[in-house]
């Protein structure tokens, strides 16, 4: 009767054993999961970063490079919410934060577009224009 309880001990403490090298292996697994969805949004934030930079500092780049990689890093995102189900305000001020950056992207280049109209429009006005006769001096 010992033997066969202390086979019966034996056996349960392997079988817990077993289940809770299981639920380790599957948390090292989501944590693997986790680093390498970390370092792909690090990349595609990194991507964004130098979009933005170009474009801001040379007005003849295309925003559509911004909007790409701001498209990008929302997918990534949007994976994420999915695969780890991170608590609902932290995510939802991260998509608001890239919502406001795409946004303001889109208006710099609105912005930068009109400046170069009213450039334009001003050098033609310039061209069209009389140079103003010198007045004589007031004595």
């Amino acid at each position: 009767m010992l033997v066969l309880a202390v086979i019966i001990i034996t056996s349960t403490a392997s079988v817990i054993a077993i289940r809770h090298i299981d639920a380790t292996f599957g948390e090292l697994q989501r944590l693997q999961s986790v680093g390498d969805l970390a370092e792909d949004i690090d990349r595609r934030m990194n991507e964004l970063r130098l979009a933005a930079r170009d474009f801001v500092t040379d007005p003849g780049t295309q925003s559509v490079q911004v909007g790409e990689a701001a498209t990008s890093l929302s997918e990534v995102l949007k994976k994420t919410r999915l695969e780890l189900a991170p608590s609902s305000e932290h995510d939802r001020r991260g998509h608001e934060r890239l919502t406001t950056y795409r946004n303001g992207i889109e208006r710099i280049s609105s912005l930068i577009n009109r400046r170069a109209e009213l450039i334009v429009g001003y050098r033609r006005c310039a061209r069209n224009s009389t140079p103003p006769s010198p007045t004589p001096p007031i004595h």
